[in-house]
């Protein structure tokens, strides 16, 4: 039998069953996924490392729970003062992405009752449950975790590999750092894919703009912008405009160009 059947090459989502059976299934995946991912950040603030994403980016990792089941799942693990999760490190308000460690000090003394193997009551109701489970339904689950295993693995593996070839993308076009995470979290928002095309197309309106693209990218963020044009208004916010006065004592145009009589001196 091939190797390649009886193992998993990807990274799994694996739990402790201590860990499971102490804060819950679905709680104790979620945390042992964030500290795997965490191993891996380059975002290092407060002496901590994060992860940032938003429900959705959850949700391409967790592709078998709905959004409901993954706001519940962080509310759980929050409440139990595990999960430390807030927004303050995000440079635009109108920014949804929350920012995500582990408070590893109070899982540290989180109190875990493990099962000995050596219990006989532990093995003898084991024994008695092995008798009753059904050889069908074993063989169901076990075809089921695989394929959530492989349907898993893969979808992290795509969205990884997306990521990273719009990062070096946006990196060819003086996009870097936190601007180019932020410029990709807002395009996918607005359902407008990174493509070297649509940055080329970019690139020529700040051309005309006179501003590099990264500064253009800006911008895009800040209006909520699917696109730019040079021609649009982009040089002032709507709320830095100045509401002239329609009886301005600076606008002296009602006069220019017209004769007026003054009668009675």
């Amino acid at each position: 039998m091939s190797i390649g059947k009886l193992l998993i090459d990807d990274q799994p989502h694996q739990v402790l069953p201590a860990l499971a059976k102490t804060i819950g299934l679905n709680e104790a995946i979620f945390l042992q996924q964030l500290h795997y991912l965490l191993n891996y950040s380059k975002n290092h603030i407060e002496g901590k490392s994060w992860i940032f994403n938003t429900y959705e980016q959850w949700q391409e990792i967790f592709c078998y729970w709905s959004i409901s089941t993954i706001r519940r799942t962080i509310e759980s693990v929050k409440t139990r003062g595990l999960l430390i999760a807030t927004d303050k490190f995000n440079k635009m308000k109108m920014d949804k992405t929350k920012w995500y460690t582990i408070d590893y000090d109070r899982l540290a003394n989180l109190d875990i009752s493990t099962v000995k193997n050596n219990n006989p009551s532990v093995q003898n109701e084991q024994s008695d449950c092995s008798k009753w489970t059904d050889v069908s339904v074993q063989n169901e689950q076990s075809n089921n975790q695989k394929n959530t295993q492989k349907n898993t693995t893969q979808d992290i593996k795509k969205t990884t590999q997306k990521k990273s070839t719009a990062l070096t993308l946006l990196a060819q076009f003086g996009i870097t750092e936190q601007l180019a995470e932020d410029f990709i979290t807002h395009r996918k928002a607005k359902k407008a894919p990174i493509t070297k095309t649509a940055l080329e197309r970019l690139q020529k309106q700040a051309d005309l703009a006179g501003l590099p693209l990264a500064e253009v990218a800006e911008i895009m963020i800040e209006r909520g912008w699917r696109g730019f044009k040079a021609s649009w208004d982009w040089q002032e916010t709507p709320q830095n405009r100045s509401k002239k006065s329609k009886f301005d004592d600076n606008d002296d145009s009602w006069w220019r160009g017209k004769t007026i009589e003054v009668r009675g001196v």
